[in-house]
């Protein structure tokens, strides 16, 4: 299923030991974000960062978001109807 696509969610957690301000300040510089975006990040409500991605790109989000201090997941995009219908 090479048409498999991902999402990156993030729900405003940090990994486990890092400073949230200091995870802000990452988050701020990866996305080139001022505060209040990314203070809407961190609502605690889910946020798709990135959407459309093949499992390696998601991968890759994972690591980097990760290494910035973000809990981040990959969540499997259920196929739109008109993808389903082609196929």
């Amino acid at each position: 299923m090479a048409d498999t696509q991902f999402a990156i969610v993030f729900q405003g957690q940090v990994v486990d030991g890092a400073d949230p301000a200091q995870v802000r300040e990452n988050l701020a510089k990866l996305f080139k974000a001022d505060a209040e975006r990314i203070e809407k990040m961190f609502s605690g409500q889910k946020v798709v960062i990135k959407k459309g991605l093949d499992s390696v790109a998601a991968g890759k989000y994972k690591v980097a978001l990760g290494k910035a201090g973000a809990q981040v997941e990959a969540v499997m995009m259920k196929p739109a109807p008109a993808a389903a219908a082609a196929a």
